[in-house]
């Protein structure tokens, strides 16, 4: 009954508009915007919408930030993502979409994320798992006024999560790394926090001779993903030595952070990439 009455409305105001146009000459009345116009920008809309559902629904796009914009049926895609499959990727979904007729990819390669190297064991689609499992852990910190106060910073590799910062005390230690463990999809949790009070006792010289070196050791020692390689961890007038070969960028990128974290200050990386035989 409503949709009869709301289409004779219609009507009667596209007749009354003729006439009045019809009588005037159309002289003095503004342009009236075409129908068919309204329609093909709605449809636009709904086809964004659509390609970013897709993208949401797809675990190596739901993470990166896309522009979509439409335009009879022709979708560009603009932003920044971590390589090449990527971009590839987020060009094939948005063309799968129902009623996309071209897609125009101005997406750009940035270097935020290593990409997927012939002998790498973390491919493109882990990396960006990492990182939506990072974002996600964030956000679960964020939501527990418990860990309000806390500086903390989230490192993900593999599913594997390493926890780093300051907390307030020791009940805020065990909140944090309780919300990291029952967290979807981590498969391990490394407690590198300090406590307010420890971070302040850690001071490099009052540590005695070695053991900066000898905490780095323990943690790539600790590490599953390093555990296998011989890197070398050396103590020379006061700077920290790290040397040795791994198979990936990651792996490097891996070791240099943990030693850092480890050691307190900073630690000069010799740390070379070699093939996959290097063990």
């Amino acid at each position: 009954m409503l949709g009869r009455l709301f289409a004779l409305c219609i009507l009667v105001a596209l007749v009354g508009g003729g006439l009045y146009y019809w009588k005037h000459g159309g002289s003095g009345l503004p342009e009236v915007e075409d129908l068919g116009e309204v329609g093909d920008r709605l449809k636009d809309a709904a086809t964004t919408g659509a390609v970013k559902g897709a993208f949401e629904l797809n675990r190596h796009l739901a993470s990166l930030e896309i522009e979509i914009e439409t335009e009879g049926g022709v979708v560009t895609l603009r932003g920044h993502v971590p390589g090449e499959e990527a971009r590839r990727l987020a060009e094939e979904v948005a063309a799968s979409v129902p009623h996309v007729t071209q897609v125009v990819n101005h997406l750009k390669i940035s270097g935020g994320e290593p990409e997927a190297r012939p002998g790498s064991e973390r491919t493109l689609g882990e990396s960006l798992d990492d990182r939506a499992l990072e974002v996600r852990l964030r956000l679960a910190f964020s939501l527990d006024r418990n860990l309000d106060g806390a500086d903390l910073k989230v490192k993900a590799y593999r599913r594997e999560v390493t926890l780093t910062g300051e907390v307030r005390s020791e009940r805020q230690r065990e909140e944090t790394l309780r919300i990291a463990r029952d967290l979807p999809g981590v498969t391990g949790v490394t407690d590198r926090l300090l406590t307010i009070a420890e971070a302040r006792a850690r001071v490099p010289l009052e540590r005695p001779p070695g053991s900066a070196a000898e905490a780095v050791r323990r943690a790539l020692a600790d590490n599953a993903n390093l555990a296998r390689y011989r890197l070398e961890v050396r103590e020379d007038g006061g700077r920290l030595q790290l040397s040795g070969a791994v198979r990936t960028g990651a792996e490097k990128d891996l070791a240099e952070l943990l030693a850092r974290q480890a050691a307190g200050r900073d630690v000069e990386s010799r740390i070379r990439l070699a093939g996959p035989e290097t063990e």
